[in-house]
């Protein structure tokens, strides 16, 4: 067993293993807990048994933004693509996945990025929309009272917004940190805020957390395999309501991120 685990996690962690009777291809026995796993908001921690690992993903039940309908929609669809790792077991408050043994891709990746964006916005699968104008005003609503963080909300919804497009399949929340390349090929992890929803806000949640150079979005646009008028414009507005979102969310699990608020302050300058 892992070291260090709270009582409540540590019960939640040996309620969701006593299920692996009910995996898909179970174990001959309960496995056992290598090591915590990053992340923020879930818990979770790298599992064995029988020479086969696992990830136990222990859920954050208090995020609004998350909608457990259109994820189980989404974490079946993007499988079946062959784009993301199978579930072996999900409840309400538990999901298990076998385990990829990958690392987090980078700079030299964007072309594969790209493929993986383009193969995830062809799924066609029935999930929700995401308003996301309705999305930040639910978050704000939350933290309005922070002096600094209504000055940004104002001036983000004071830009000039792009024409509306259809929604499509998007991940919504993927980052580098939310993908695995095994070298043949990319996978993406983590489907929690999967809806229908504008592809150049997914690919901005990319390119604003890695921080794209104007070089490297221009390499991403290029790769990027369906036709989107004014795409590199239409990624650097969403980069910014991307920036705003993830404020929010930090603000609402701990304090205002003071490094992310100082980068957004300058991009809305």
């Amino acid at each position: 067993m892992a070291q260090n685990i709270p009582t409540v996690t540590s019960d939640r962690l040996n309620a969701a293993l006593a299920t692996c009777p009910e995996w898909h291809s179970p174990p001959a026995s309960i496995p056992g807990v290598l090591r915590a796993l990053d992340g923020h908001s879930n818990q979770s921690f790298l599992v064995t048994a029988d020479s086969r690992r696992w990830v136990v993903k222990l859920l954050n039940q208090t995020d609004h933004g998350i909608d457990q309908h259109s994820q189980v929609v989404a974490e079946s669809a993007a499988f079946a693509a062959g784009l993301s790792p199978r579930i072996v077991f999900r409840s309400a408050s538990v999901v298990i996945s076998e385990f990829i043994d990958g690392r987090h891709p980078d700079g030299s990746h964007i072309g594969a990025i790209a493929d993986l964006f383009s193969a995830i916005h062809s799924i066609k699968a029935p999930l929700k929309p995401l308003d996301l104008e309705a999305h930040l005003a639910n978050y704000y609503a939350q933290v309005r009272s922070k002096t600094r963080i209504a000055s940004l909300y104002k001036r983000f919804n004071a830009l000039p917004k792009p024409a509306p497009i259809a929604g499509v399949f998007c991940h919504n929340d993927l980052t580098a940190e939310n993908m695995l390349t095994t070298g043949s090929r990319i996978y993406a992890l983590d489907w929690e805020y999967a809806r229908l929803s504008d592809p150049a806000f997914d690919l901005a949640v990319f390119s604003y957390s890695a921080q794209l150079d104007e070089s490297d979005l221009s390499a991403l646009v290029l790769a990027y395999q369906h036709s989107i008028p004014d795409l590199f414009e239409r990624i650097r507005y969403f980069e910014r309501c991307y920036g705003l979102i993830e404020i929010l969310w930090w603000t609402l699990r701990s304090s205002p991120p003071r490094d992310k608020i100082a980068h957004l302050d300058l991009l809305l300058s």
